[in-house]
């Protein structure tokens, strides 16, 4: 059995970033290895992310909250 706080970094934290780099590159059009530096990762996990191989495991796109949250998290970064 997961604890919480292995969920939140196996699931939702991968999940966030995908949001964020999707965010980075279609918005402020950021290009992957920028978006990779941005975030801490290589740019083959950004890669992952936008083909959604990667974060896949929950689906946060349809919450308002998280989605405003990864909004302004995005335009900072940028």
């Amino acid at each position: 059995m997961l604890t919480p706080c292995e969920v939140a970094v196996k699931c939702v934290l991968p999940a966030v970033r995908a949001m964020i780099a999707k965010e980075l590159m279609t918005r402020h059009k950021l290009k992957q290895m920028d978006v990779a530096n941005l975030l801490g990762v290589s740019q083959s996990a950004v890669s992952l992310y936008c083909r959604k191989i990667r974060g896949k495991a929950i689906n946060l796109e349809g919450e308002d909250d998280v989605v405003a949250l990864v909004n302004d998290m995005a335009g900072s970064m940028a």
